[in-house]
């Protein structure tokens, strides 16, 4: 799932992969779109952005961001689930 590609992400990121972690923010970008997710979308194009222009810095700060939403987004998706559950 999500949370699998985020840790694939960091370690491209971590082992200077960019193109790796370009591919991985490309793939996510639609995810991101077919979760509903339009945050998702443009954070993960800006990290796709900054690996294209090799700009590790803004990458990690990048990845940090879909980090955040991708957490945002599971959280969210499991709490309307247990909600739809409980009716």
């Amino acid at each position: 799932g999500l949370d699998q590609k985020i840790a694939s992400m960091q370690q491209a990121l971590a082992a200077g992969h960019h193109e790796e972690l370009q591919r991985l923010a490309h793939q996510l970008k639609g995810a991101g779109g077919s979760y509903g997710y339009p945050e998702l979308t443009e954070a993960a194009r800006s990290l796709e952005e900054a690996c294209k222009a090799e700009d590790i810095e803004a990458a990690g700060l990048a990845l940090r961001n879909v980090c955040d939403l991708v957490q945002a987004a599971v959280t969210g998706f499991q709490e309307s689930h247990a909600v739809k559950a409980e009716k």
